[in-house]
């Protein structure tokens, strides 16, 4: 098994929970969720979020 495999595809571990929850959490002001795949995760921390500021 490669990495991609271990962290995309793989159906024995709990790597499709752990990004559906991270899609939950994905600020759609950014843009859609992208398309997860071993590039994305290495270059993820390429990644510019806006941060909203909410009035509660």
């Amino acid at each position: 098994e490669d990495m991609e495999h271990i962290l995309v595809d793989c159906p024995e571990n709990a790597q499709s929970t752990i990004w559906d929850l991270a899609k939950n959490i994905w600020p759609t002001a950014n843009g859609p969720w992208p398309r997860v795949t071993l590039g994305t995760i290495l270059g993820c921390e390429n990644i510019t979020l806006t941060h909203q500021r909410t009035n509660n």
